[in-house]
C-alpha cells in the first residue's frame, strides 16, 4: 500500500478520532463544566435567598425586642390608649406588619393596632408559650393564618418587663408572608425568562410560601411524596439540587437551600426550594450541544475533502511543521520551519514562524514581567472569582509565612478576617463594579497575627473568566506613625484644625474644642463663618484664595466662642493638595498676651508721665536751694560791713 494511501487513511482516522474526541471533550468537560457551574450558581442563589429571608427574620426579631423595651409599653402605668398608640407609631414607622398587639400575662388583649378583640383571652399556642410562659423572644416559630386578617402570618413575640423585672406580658408582630415575596423574586430576576417555582416548607414539610401553590400554604407538605427530598433532608448538607418530576409536567431541576440563621438569631430548620424545567435550565447547554455538532460535521467533512486533496502535495510540509510544533512545545522557541513554496503551505509554514518568534517574544517579555512581581517589595495575587488563589509572589508568601504551594490551596477568606464566604458573593459583584480601586484592611499570617495593609486590586475578565490581579502593601509602620502623628495633634495646647476649600470643618482636635466651648460634634457641623468674628463670608473667601495661591499664611484674627465672649488668636493656615485641597491650621489663644501687652503699654506710658513730673519738681526744688543760698551769703556780706560775725554757714549743693 502506497505511503499516499496509508497516509490517507491515517489522516482520515485521525479527523474522524479527533471529531469525536473532540466532540466527547466539548460533552464531558465544556457542558458537563456549564451543567456544574449553572446549577453551582442556582444552588448559590437558593442559598443567598435564604440568608437573605434570615437577615429579614432577624430584623424583625429585633423590631419586637425593641418594642418590648419601649418606656411606654413596660412602665405598667400606661393605659391601654397609649399603649395602642405606641403601637400603632411603631407600625406606621417600619410599615412592615398588619398587625401589633400587646397581651396581659392572662394572654388577654390589651391594646392593638387593629382595635378588634380588645378583652379577649387569647389561645396557647407556640408564640404564648414562649414569650409569656417560658419568658423568651418567640421569632417565626409561629407561622398560620392570622385571626384578624385571614393572611398567613410569620409571628414575632417578646416578653415585656418591668423595672423590677417581672413580666406584665408579651406585645406581638404580625408579618404577611407575602413580605418573603420580594426577596424571592429577586434572587430569581437573572431567570425570569424560565418558570421558576418556589416552594418554603417548615421543618415539618409544611408549605409556608409558593408562587405556584397558594391554596396549599399551611395546609400541604408537597414534598413528603418525593423520595430525593427525603435524602436531602437526612443529610448534613445545607443546600443541594436534584432532578426530579414535578405534578406530571416532565423533569425539573430541584435547588434546596436550608437555613442556616444569623447572628443571634438562630433559625427555624425552614427550607426553600427553586424547581425550574431542565429543558429551561440547561436551554443554553443544548444548543451548545447542537452548535458543536454542526461545527464538529462540517470541520470532519472538510478535513476528510481536504485531506484527500492534498495529502500528497503536504505530507512533506505537514511532518516538517509537525516537527517544528514539536519542538515549539517542548520549550525549543527557536524551532523554524523551511518551506519555500508559495501556496498556503508556505504561507501556514511563515504565519507558523511569526507565530513562534512572537511567542519568543511574548515568553521573555512574561519572564521579565514574572520577575518583577516576583521581586517586587509588595505581595501580588492572582484571585479567581471563587476566592481562590491562582498565583502568588514570593513578597506574599513572606508576608503571609506560608510556602506558595500552601497559598495556592488557599483562599482569600483564609488570609483576610474581613472577607467571610458569606459576604463573598456580595463583595465579587461590587468589584465587578468598581473594576479598579484600592482600600485599607487586615491581614491574617500563618502564626495568627493580625496585620494592616493597603489593597490595591483590578478586575480582569479574560475569554469569560474573571480575575483579581491584587497588589497587597504591608502598612503597619505607615499606621503606627499615623497614630502617632494623630496623639501628637490631639495632646498639643495649640488648636488643630483640617478644612476643605469651602471653609467646612473637617477635623479639629481636643485643645480647639475646650479653647472655643464647642463639642468636636459641634464643630464638625460648622463653617469658618459661623467662628470668625473679624471677617465677612466674602473676606473669608478671598482669605482662602489667598491662602491658595501663596500655599500658607500667618495672621491673626477674631473667634467667637459658643458662650458669645469674642477671643483673640494667631492662625498659622497651610494649604495641601490631597483629597481636593485641604487647609491644615494652627490656632494660638493670644487673648491674654495682648491684654498683657497692653497693660505694659499702659503702664509704661504712665511711668514715663511720672517720671517728667519728677524731673520738673526737682528742678523747682534746686532752683529753690540756689536761691536761698544766694539769700544767706548776702546776709552774711551785710552783717560783715556791720562789724559783726557770719550767721550762715553756706554749703554748696551737690
Amino acid at each position: 500500500m502506497k505511503f499516499s494511501t496509508k497516509l490517507n487513511l491515517l489522516l482520515l482516522s485521525v479527523a474522524l478520532l479527533l471529531s469525536g474526541a473532540a466532540f466527547y471533550v466539548i460533552h464531558a468537560f465544556t457542558l458537563e463544566a456549564m451543567e456544574t457551574q449553572i446549577t453551582g450558581h442556582i444552588e448559590d442563589m437558593a442559598a443567598h435567598t435564604m440568608d437573605e429571608i434570615d437577615k429579614l427574620l432577624f430584623e424583625r426579631q429585633g423590631d419586637i425586642q425593641i418594642l418590648a423595651g419601649d418606656s411606654i409599653i413596660r412602665s405598667g402605668d400606661s393605659t391601654p390608649e397609649d399603649i395602642t398608640k405606641r403601637l400603632i407609631e411603631f407600625r406606621n414607622y417600619y410599615k412592615t406588619y398588619v398587625s401589633l398587639s400587646f397581651f396581659n400575662r392572662d394572654r388577654i388583649r390589651i391594646a392593638d393596632t387593629s382595635g378588634i378583640h380588645i378583652g379577649e383571652q387569647h389561645h396557647s399556642c407556640q408564640w404564648s408559650e414562649d414569650a409569656i410562659d417560658n419568658g423568651i423572644v418567640s421569632a417565626a416559630r409561629d407561622v398560620r393564618m392570622a385571626e384578624d386578617q385571614k393572611i398567613p402570618c410569620v409571628y414575632f413575640a417578646a416578653p415585656v418587663r418591668d423595672k423590677t423585672g417581672k413580666t406584665l406580658g408579651a406585645v406581638v408582630s404580625r408579618m404577611p408572608m407575602e413580605k418573603l415575596r420580594g426577596i424571592i423574586s429577586e434572587s430569581f430576576s437573572p431567570y425570569t425568562k424560565m418558570r421558576v417555582k418556589v416552594d418554603l416548607v417548615d421543618r415539618e414539610g409544611m408549605l409556608l410560601y409558593s408562587n405556584h401553590n397558594e391554596k396549599g400554604i399551611l395546609k400541604e407538605k408537597p414534598w413528603d411524596s418525593m423520595e430525593a427530598w427525603d435524602s436531602f433532608k437526612s443529610g448534613t448538607k445545607k443546600s443541594g439540587s436534584i432532578r426530579h418530576s414535578h405534578s406530571g409536567e416532565g423533569e425539573y431541576l430541584g435547588v434546596f437551600a436550608m437555613e442556616q440563621g444569623y447572628l443571634d438569631f438562630a433559625g427555624n430548620g425552614w427550607t426553600l426550594m427553586f424547581h425550574i424545567p431542565t429543558e429551561d435550565v440547561f436551554a443554553p447547554v443544548l444548543r451548545l450541544k447542537e452548535k458543536a455538532l454542526t461545527l464538529l460535521s462540517l470541520i470532519t467533512g472538510a478535513s476528510i475533502l481536504l485531506i484527500l486533496f492534498f495529502s500528497r502535495a503536504v505530507s512533506i510540509s505537514l511532518i516538517r511543521l509537525k516537527d517544528a510544533a514539536l519542538r515549539v512545545g517542548g520549550g525549543d522557541l527557536d524551532a523554524r520551519i523551511n518551506v519555500k513554496s508559495g501556496d498556503e503551505i508556505g504561507q501556514l509554514a511563515a504565519a507558523f514562524n511569526r507565530m513562534a518568534g512572537d511567542l519568543k517574544r511574548s515568553w521573555e517579555t512574561l519572564k521579565r514581567t514574572q520577575f518583577v512581581v516576583d521581586h517586587t517589595s509588595d505581595a501580588f495575587f492572582i484571585i479567581g472569582a471563587d476566592a481562590r488563589f491562582l498565583s502568588v509572589n514570593n513578597a506574599a508568601c513572606e508576608m503571609h509565612g506560608y510556602s506558595s504551594d500552601e497559598l495556592l490551596s488557599m483562599s482569600v477568606h483564609d488570609l483576610s478576617p474581613d472577607f467571610p464566604p458569606a459576604r463573598w458573593a456580595k463583595n465579587w459583584e461590587e468589584i465587578k463594579a468598581r473594576r479598579s480601586f484600592s482600600f485599607e484592611t487586615r491581614g491574617r499570617t500563618k502564626d495568627g497575627k493580625i496585620i494592616f495593609v493597603e489593597v490595591m486590586q483590578n478586575y480582569i475578565e479574560d475569554q469569560g473568566r474573571e480575575y483579581l490581579y491584587v497588589f497587597v502593601r504591608d502598612i503597619a509602620e505607615r499606621k503606627k506613625m499615623e497614630g502617632q502623628n494623630k496623639m501628637i495633634l490631639e495632646r498639643t495646647i495649640d488648636g488643630f484644625w483640617v478644612l476643605d476649600l469651602h471653609g467646612r470643618v473637617l477635623e479639629v482636635n481636643d485643645s480647639y474644642c475646650g479653647m472655643s466651648g464647642y463639642s468636636r460634634e459641634e464643630l464638625l457641623s460648622m463653617r469658618i463663618p459661623d467662628i470668625e468674628a473679624s471677617e465677612t463670608p466674602a473676606e473669608i473667601a478671598e482669605h482662602i484664595k489667598k491662602v491658595l495661591k501663596e500655599g500658607g499664611d500667618f495672621f491673626e484674627t477674631k473667634h467667637r466662642r459658643k458662650d458669645g465672649k469674642i477671643i483673640d488668636v494667631e492662625i498659622s493656615a497651610n494649604f495641601m493638595d490631597i483629597e481636593g485641597g485641604r487647609l491644615f491650621s494652627f490656632v494660638r489663644d493670644v487673648t491674654e498676651r495682648k491684654r498683657t501687652v497692653a497693660l505694659l503699654a499702659s503702664e509704661t506710658e504712665r511711668l514715663a508721665k511720672s517720671n517728667a513730673e519728677l524731673e520738673r519738681f526737682n528742678s523747682l526744688a534746686v532752683g529753690r536751694e540756689i536761691k536761698m543760698i544766694e539769700l544767706k551769703r548776702e546776709i552774711n556780706d551785710l552783717l560783715k560791713e556791720l562789724g559783726r560775725g557770719e550767721k550762715y554757714t553756706i554749703h554748696k549743693p551737690e
